[in-house]
């Protein structure tokens, strides 16, 4: 699924979180332009929040969220303060939301954490989060110190959910890059036993028309492999390997000249060399 579809948008762009700038106007004023607006928390307390979230709804009938910095020393509050005004998006930063993120999930707010490394990324993804904010130190505030090219692909190869890219993106040479860095994706683990010779299929989230990569992992070691790409009986690719590494990351490029035609769901199976 892209991201638009996810956060139900019309351009797949989330408006930066800014303190003191991103209010319940801004926020507006970008979604109803068709991205994201997200209202910038840092700095309010509990009743600010809740002032700028209803001016936000008073102003679009648009999807909208919510960035809470947790260094906040009204974080709690703040938490609570998004499930009872109903916010359906909430992005964080400046530390780690586990503790938050179950109420959340269970008042169906998606939730998209900001990472810097994505050691924080592959902790974070156990408590089912719909995605990630890879952002670079270019942004600003309270980041690492990697820059954003750097960081996007090994988050992207951390964690199995869409990751948006941040940071460093200022023309349309980076956006193109980001784009092609953070594309929305998911992957999957396949049950692999050495030598059973049987074809695994797996659902994917590439839809017909769509260019990009299918990204998974084996769980277990094997010898040689065929991963064929299906779309109905229809095989778009064949890729064979020596060996499936577990762990090691597949990646199958299906450009947009292969799926367009395409009408049957796409999959993978992978057949295991007797």
């Amino acid at each position: 699924m892209k991201i638009n579809e996810l956060l139900g948008t019309e351009f797949p762009i989330i408006q930066g979180g800014m303190a003191n700038i991103a209010t319940g106007a801004f926020a507006a004023a970008v979604s109803n332009a068709g991205a994201l607006g997200l209202i910038g928390s840092g700095g309010m307390d509990a009743e600010t929040l809740r002032k700028e979230i209803r001016t936000a709804k008073a102003s679009t009938d648009k999807p909208f969220g919510v960035n809470l910095m947790l260094m906040n020393p009204h974080i709690d509050e703040l938490a609570k303060v998004v499930v009872e005004e109903g916010v359906k998006v909430v992005t964080t930063g400046a530390g780690n939301p586990g503790k938050y993120v179950p109420a959340w999930k269970e008042a169906g707010i998606k939730v998209f954490p900001v990472v810097a490394a994505p050691i924080l990324a592959k902790r974070l993804e156990r408590y089912e989060v719909d995605g990630f904010i890879a952002e670079g130190t270019e942004s600003g505030g309270h980041v690492g110190e990697m820059t954003t090219m750097a960081l996007v692909p090994q988050v992207v190869d951390a964690v199995s959910v869409p990751v948006i890219a941040a940071g460093g993106i200022a023309d349309g040479r980076q956006l193109a890059a980001a784009f092609a860095l953070g594309k929305s994706r998911r992957k999957e683990t396949l049950p692999v036993e050495p030598g059973e010779g049987i074809r695994y299929v797996v659902p994917q989230s590439l839809t017909p028309g769509e260019e990009g990569v299918l990204s998974f992992r084996v769980s277990k070691p094997c010898g040689a492999v065929v991963y064929r790409v299906r779309a109905g009986e229809q095989v778009l690719r064949q890729v064979r390997r020596p060996r499936a590494v577990p762990g090691e990351m597949e990646r199958i490029l299906l450009s947009r000249e292969l799926t367009a035609h395409v009408r049957a769901p796409i999959r993978i199976e992978m057949e295991v060399a007797k």
